[in-house]
């Protein structure tokens, strides 16, 4: 199977957010969120009485956790979905960003997919992104799910580097397919 990186683009969190804003503030998104966040605490080797004491404050935000600040510099206010991104979290925020377009969107053919170097929420039917993360970031739809496909990616960069330098097709195939 051959998938067009070109094609690929972010579903809108901006314009979804009045309908992501009580999904990501309910209390079963907000403890998913947590737990995942005290496992991206426990990689980082964070000291966890600290990481509890943040988690215990009231109006916690998985923002509050962050591990540089991407958003200084930054011009206007900034937008309420940016709270749910943590830099350098993408392997632990994007189950939580399943789970939360799952909740609005039943019917859709939502997946997860985990690389090495990024993770993503990718549905297959529509050829968009569920990634407030590097949507947030300013990184391209491509480049997240070439990021997220980077087992397979990098083999296609060194057979044909030219054709997916310049955003070509990414041949999906062997393990990756079976995920698919």
């Amino acid at each position: 199977m051959i998938i067009d990186c070109n094609a690929i683009r972010f579903h809108p969190t901006a314009r979804l957010w009045p309908k992501l804003r009580p999904i990501f503030q309910s209390e079963w998104c907000t403890e998913f969120w947590k737990e995942q966040i005290r496992d991206y605490a426990d990689a980082r080797g964070w000291p966890h009485e600290r990481i509890e004491l943040e988690l215990s404050l009231p109006g916690a935000v998985p923002a509050h956790f962050d591990s540089c600040d991407w958003r200084l510099g930054r011009k206007g206010r900034p937008p309420q979905w940016h709270r749910y991104v943590v830099h350098g979290a993408c392997h632990w925020m994007a189950p939580v960003y399943l789970r939360v377009i799952g909740e609005l969107e039943l019917d859709e053919g939502w997946t997860l997919l985990n690389g090495p170097l990024h993770s993503t929420v990718w549905n297959r039917q529509r050829g968009i992104i569920f990634d407030p993360q590097y949507e947030a970031l300013g990184v391209s739809p491509r480049e997240a799910f070439r990021l997220a496909t980077a087992s397979e990616a990098k083999r296609v960069v060194l057979s044909k580097p030219a054709s997916v330098a310049s955003g070509g097709s990414i041949p999906v195939d062997g393990a990756l397919t079976s995920a698919l």
